[in-house]
């Protein structure tokens, strides 16, 4: 599964999500999508060198795409997942999407990419995780972007994610928080990288049927 899913909506629907929101998800308040505005930030020393990411959202030929988006799994939970790139304007314009509006390809963008994702109760409210094995929260390093090769995709081994700003309003989520980690490989090569210092925050954070229209 790990090969074939978004590196920027790892447990989203890249992965099935769509196909498993229930129809109390589509009551939830809906806002109108952005276009073209950057709804926040990751920040991280990654093996000593600091980098950003910026939550992105844009269009791309004509249908509405966001990097960070949630849903309800089910009556008992939200998920969001919040990825960055590291230019403000990623040429979006050459993405490729799948029927539910999430990313198979990253067309002419080869940086490298963060990625966020939390599970939260039905309210959505602060909390600090543990990784890897807390169940509600992971941390996704791509040195390169890329939707298959696992070479470039590190995970964590250890370390903790504290949510400090969790907030759902008028059908959007708002987000902050800081985070660190060892993060290894998942091609096992026993490579790791060190993630330092970090931190995010977004706001206007779109629900899935936003971005997929369903």
């Amino acid at each position: 599964m790990i090969r074939r899913c978004s590196a920027l909506l790892l447990v989203l629907a890249a992965c099935g999500g769509s196909d498993t929101m229930p129809e109390a998800a589509s009551q939830e308040p809906q806002a109108s999508t952005p276009m073209d505005e950057v709804l926040g930030t990751i920040e991280a020393t990654v093996d000593g060198q600091p980098m950003t990411w910026y939550i992105v959202s844009g269009d791309v030929r004509g249908a509405p795409y966001a990097s960070a988006v949630w849903y309800r799994p089910d009556d008992e939970s939200v998920l969001i997942g919040i990825g960055g790139f590291d230019t403000q304007t990623p040429p979006m314009e050459t993405f490729e999407t799948g029927e539910n509006g999430t990313p198979v390809s990253y067309g002419d963008y080869s940086g490298p990419v963060f990625t966020l994702s939390f599970k939260t109760g039905p309210d959505p409210a602060p909390y600090r995780g543990t990784l890897p094995n807390d169940g509600m929260t992971t941390l996704v390093y791509m040195s390169q972007a890329t939707m298959s090769e696992i070479e470039f995709m590190f995970i964590p081994q250890s370390g903790e994610v504290d949510v400090t700003v969790l907030e759902l309003s008028n059908g959007r989520i708002r987000a902050e928080g800081t985070f660190s980690g060892r993060l290894g490989n998942v091609g096992g090569e026993g490579r790791f990288v060190e993630v330092t210092d970090g931190r995010f925050s977004v706001r206007g954070v779109p629900h899935l049927d936003e971005i997929s229209g369903e």
